[in-house]
């Protein structure tokens, strides 16, 4: 029985080492007791899987998905028992034939850095959330939410759940079909109005968040903030709901599309009011809100689209998965092995068909999505040179501040497209020379 231990991502809608902290008793002749992390937390992990997989949590900060013997391992330490009786338990219940120094190493090694053991020095362990989202900054903690929430619930219940999808579904269909976008009228959105376009998109996006939120309190799960962050290079709004790995994977699907959910029942309230009262404002709002819909469920981008379908594969740590699958093909590649429809990743499972799919399209898709900025910066750098010959020559009406207005622009468009090359090349470059 393998010991496995992998770091889940935090769950905003987000290694493969542990360490855990034991407590001596006497000095290092004698026998040592380890005592587990009060925070701890472990169950069982609901993934597709030959073996069984549990989830470990420390606090509401770090989730570790780990192998049946480190669960076992966990329960049997109890602050009583020594390595060598740990050790005796393991085989007397036919666990693993496993020695006290073998024990010992892997609370030393494994369990002490990472947080799931108190040792001499306290408890070691990275405190930090482990997530895409970079510079978090909550707006509203988990007691000023948790009235909303436990308002909210009632809406993923039964018959309220059924009323509210049928009628959205009815509705955005039927905007699908008939409902005609202006995109000069959009265009021409300006000054206050604009503002209130930002405002709508905003609180669309913030009841996204409460979606999400809302649904964990109604599997009785804990959610966490609900703030702004940096992901990639964009500010986004998230909210924390990584305790839902604890539930089933018919939950957390249903916790993942709780946000869409939510926006599509506000597309709907958007749309009975723009029946009632037509309005510019609220036609450039529906048509950006389905915009940050569609984005969301991009499954190549950390969104809810990619939470969706980690859950419904039952595949943990799916992109990272993909890097592995990537770097495992390359490595056959280059080795003359050929290609294997089916390849272990670094916890011994079979990354299937779906995972090697999965690979194939998000490199194919971050390709496009690279050639596409290519193409616009291409287009951006011919205009603003031509512009700046046609004001050299005398022979246009470009005035100086606008040609410098629009190199600037130029500049500001290269950036990104600069960085997702980097990340594109950084990214493949990594999981090829893990597999060399």
């Amino acid at each position: 029985m393998p010991l496995e231990i992998g770091t889940l991502r935090g769950r905003d809608n987000a290694g493969d080492t542990e360490e855990s902290p034991t407590r001596l008793s006497g000095n290092g002749s004698e026998k040592r007791v380890a005592v587990l992390n009060p925070e701890l937390n472990i169950g069982p992990l609901d993934v597709r899987s030959r073996a069984s997989r549990f989830i470990l949590t420390i606090g509401t900060e770090r989730q570790y998905e780990v192998s049946a013997l480190v669960y076992h391992i966990i329960r049997l330490i109890d602050g009583r028992r020594t390595d060598e009786e740990i050790a005796e338990s393991l085989r007397t219940l036919n666990i693993a034939e496993l020695s006290g120094a073998t024990v010992r190493i892997i609370i030393d090694n494994y369990f002490v850095p990472n947080g799931f053991v108190k040792s001499s020095k306290g408890i070691a362990g990275d405190t930090k959330h482990a997530s895409s989202i970079r510079s978090r900054f909550p707006i509203f903690s988990q007691r000023q939410l948790r009235p909303i929430t436990n308002l909210l619930r009632v809406l993923f219940g039964g018959r309220i759940f059924f009323f509210l999808f049928t009628v959205s579904a009815i509705t955005q269909v039927y905007v699908a079909l008939t409902f005609n976008i202006d995109f000069g009228v959009v265009a021409q959105v300006g000054g206050f109005r604009l503002i209130l376009v930002y405002f709508v998109v905003v609180l669309t996006a913030f009841i996204h968040e409460l979606g999400h939120s809302s649904a964990c309190a109604y599997f009785g799960v804990s959610h966490g903030e609900i703030g702004v962050g940096i992901y990639l290079l964009f500010p986004v709004l998230y909210s924390d709901v990584s305790d839902v790995w604890h539930l089933d994977r018919k939950s957390r699907v249903i916790v993942d599309a709780g946000g869409v959910f939510f926006q599509f029942v506000s597309v709907t309230a958007l749309y009975m009011f723009y029946v009632i009262l037509p309005s510019p404002v609220l036609v450039a709002s529906i048509f950006t809100t389905y915009l940050v819909i569609l984005t969301a469920l991009n499954p190549f981008l950390k969104f809810d689209g990619y939470w969706i379908l980690s859950d419904l594969l039952g595949v943990t740590n799916l992109a990272k998965r993909s890097n592995e699958t990537l770097g495992s093909v390359w490595k056959r590649i280059v080795n003359g092995m050929g290609l294997r429809l089916f390849s272990r990743d670094v916890t011994g499972r079979e990354s299937g068909l779906a995972t090697m799919i999965y690979c194939g399209l998000s490199c194919l898709f971050f390709i496009v999505l690279v050639i596409q900025a290519v193409f616009f910066l291409k287009l951006s750098i011919m205009k603003t040179f031509f512009e700046l010959e046609s004001f050299g020559s005398n022979q246009s009406g470009y005035s100086f501040i606008e040609v410098l207005s629009h190199g600037i622009d130029t500049a500001a468009a290269a950036i990104p497209v600069v960085l997702l090359a980097i990340v594109l090349f950084a990214t493949t470059a990594r999981a090829i020379r893990r597999f060399r």
